[in-house]
Order: C-alpha cells, then structure tokens, then sequence
C-alpha cells in the first residue's frame, strides 16, 4: 500500500485531537519513518500530565498558534 500512496503524497500536513505530524518540501515519504516533525498542543500536553519534555521530541506549540501552522501547508488532513 506505501507504493500506491506514495506517487499521491505531497508535502502536507495531518492534524489529529492532541499532536500534529507535518512534512515539508525537505521531506519525502522515504524519510517519513525515519524523521517526521511532529507538533504537540502544549495544552494537551499538559492535560496528559506529560512531566519529561526533555524526552519529547517534539515541537509545543500553543492551541491559538495553531492555525498559524496550518496555514504554512497546501493540504491539511483533519481526522
């Protein structure tokens, strides 16, 4: 199936209730098992009670930035 979606893939960006995963023009499908931006509300973060950040790697970013984010990106996937 990655073979299939691969040809359809562009640089996008997928929006899920707490985390954002985004790809930009430097990514490829190749490179997304090995390295994916990925963006937390930092509200949700703190809701979970997420303590060690330090572990995260992710970018926090707060829920009013949000759309700021998206609106860098041609496709926005909301699920």
């Amino acid at each position: 199936m990655v073979s299939k979606i691969k040809n359809e893939i562009e640089p996008s960006i997928l929006l899920m209730k707490d985390s954002v995963i985004a790809l930009n023009d430097e990514d490829s499908l190749e490179d997304l098992e090995k390295r994916v931006k990925i963006y937390a509300v930092e509200e949700d973060v703190e809701r979970r009670r997420i303590k060690s950040r330090e572990r995260l790697k992710v970018e926090l970013l707060f829920r009013k930035k949000l759309y700021d984010l998206v609106k860098k990106f041609d496709f926005v996937v909301f699920m």
